[in-house]
């Protein structure tokens, strides 16, 4: 009876609050991404290796989030020209897919430029931990206002306790603190840097492509066809723009 009752105990957890400065907890959502910060923290910090390399960014995120726009906006405008097919003369829709078609595949290629190549777990911790930061915390911060509560089932709390030990027999707060800090500093180092140029350069095109689909999903709100020969100059535009920034990114003239 008491072996059931002990089988149908939900397992015990344990929170632990750590304190971050803005600039901390900045760095933090930009090592993190889309993934939640707690968990993010707390895995990290129990599996270094398999973690950082399953879950670290390999990319600046100011240039991730530009190609991300212009992917989603062909898209959109590719589903649109399909739909218009049996109102559109063949040519026009054939070239109107064939330059959307090239204007993804050349952000593509500006986005794997600037990709951190890394083979496998042992290559990028590497080349993170040669990437060394000097930092001095101090152990009493009054900017540190921003408060993140991590939880730990019963194992991942004694994994903790133990690392912790091992450096130094800091409270697990700031011992959990420091170290993801520590990481995250040397995987930012570690990541491509964003080249401003080149990045507003690909916001100025994206924002030209999205007005592009927003007429063109204005368009069909209203069941009216499509005017694919004013939409095709338009895109031969942004291509333009696109093809420019590709040329310079690929022959390294940036």
């Amino acid at each position: 009876m008491e072996q059931i009752e002990e089988k149908n105990k939900a397992p015990r957890y344990k929170t632990v609050k750590i304190r971050v400065s803005q600039n901390e907890y900045t760095l933090i959502k930009e090592i993190a991404g889309e993934t939640n910060v707690s968990t993010q923290i707390r895995d990290m910090f129990l599996d270094e290796q398999e973690f950082a390399f399953k879950n670290m960014p390999k990319i600046n995120n100011h240039l991730l989030r530009e190609v991300a726009m212009i992917v989603n906006n062909v898209n959109q405008l590719a589903r649109a020209v399909n739909e218009n097919k049996g109102r559109a003369r063949e040519e026009e829709s054939l070239y109107s897919m064939e330059l959307l078609a090239t204007i993804e595949k050349q952000v593509q290629e500006i986005l794997d430029c600037n990709v951190m190549k890394v083979k496998g777990q042992r290559e990028f911790k590497k080349l993170i931990s040669s990437n060394e930061t000097i930092r001095e915390f101090s152990p009493i911060n009054e900017n540190r206002k921003r408060e993140i509560k991590i939880c730990f089932n019963q194992e991942q709390y004694e994994q903790l306790i133990s690392k912790s030990e091992e450096l130094g027999g800091k409270p697990v707060a700031r011992v959990m603190r420091e170290y993801f800090i520590s990481q995250a500093e040397r995987v930012k180092k570690a990541i491509p840097p964003a080249k401003y140029e080149m990045v507003s350069e690909l916001n100025t095109a994206g924002t030209a492509l999205n007005y592009i689909a927003k007429g063109v999903n204005e368009r069909r709100k209203a069941g009216v066809s499509l005017v694919l020969h004013s939409v095709m100059a338009q895109l031969e535009m942004v291509q333009g723009l696109i093809e420019k920034i590709h040329n310079k990114e690929t022959t390294n003239d940036f």
